[in-house]
């Protein structure tokens, strides 16, 4: 198997974006949870747009706890989760 790495992130809205999907122009994904699953029919439009970039280990941590760096979503406390759609 090739050593690729997925692109993840965390949204606005405290949500783990796979974009590694978006390479093959697929929609990125949204992990899910309450359902330990990722799908793509739960992400906003537009939301994997202002995420930030978190590493694999970030990734894995935030699947198994739910808990989110406090330095990477730092610097999203004063953002709104609102997004103006429409």
């Amino acid at each position: 198997m090739a050593n690729e790495r997925h692109q993840y992130s965390i949204s606005r809205r405290r949500r783990l974006i796979d974009l590694e999907p978006m390479k093959r122009d697929a929609l990125p994904l949204v992990w899910v949870p309450d359902r330990n699953e990722w799908t793509s029919l739960e992400l906003t439009f537009g939301e994997h747009i202002d995420s930030v970039p978190v590493t694999d280990e970030e990734a894995e941590h935030f699947m198994e706890t739910g808990e989110i760096s406090s330095m990477r979503t730092g610097g999203q406390e004063g953002m709104s989760d609102d997004s103006s759609e429409g």
